[in-house]
Parts: C-alpha cells; sequence; structure tokens
C-alpha cells in the first residue's frame, strides 16, 4: 500500500478506501496508521515518542 501524505489544512485529512479495507491491515494497525497520518513531519516518530500519546503501553505499540 502506497502512503502519500500531503499538508492537511484544519482539523481533517483524507485517507483513501484501501487503508479501510485492506485486509492485511487488523484494527489495531489501521488504527496506529491513522495516528501516524495524523501526527505533524517534526513528530518524534520513535516508540518513545509514541507512548507519549497512546494509552496503550510499549509492548502494544511495538
Amino acid at each position: 500500500m502506497k502512503i502519500v501524505k500531503s499538508e492537511a489544512s484544519g482539523q481533517f485529512f483524507v485517507v483513501g478506501m484501501d487503508v479501510a479495507k485492506d485486509q492485511r491491515l487488523n484494527l489495531t494497525e489501521r488504527g496506529m496508521l491513522l495516528t501516524l497520518l495524523s501526527l505533524p513531519p517534526d513528530w518524534d516518530f520513535t516508540v518513545e515518542g509514541m507512548t507519549k500519546i497512546l494509552p496503550d503501553g510499549r509492548d502494544r505499540i511495538i
């Protein structure tokens, strides 16, 4: 699946239907993808950075 991220305006971004219909992704993985896409480009895209904003804990994120 190709991911193309463009600048979002306001509180919305567009996600292709292929994400919702991709049977390779389970519900958790889809949620993680949406979370990652919602973050600004300068975000700390590490496990430690994700644990700061997600309540699931380190083991669930890895």
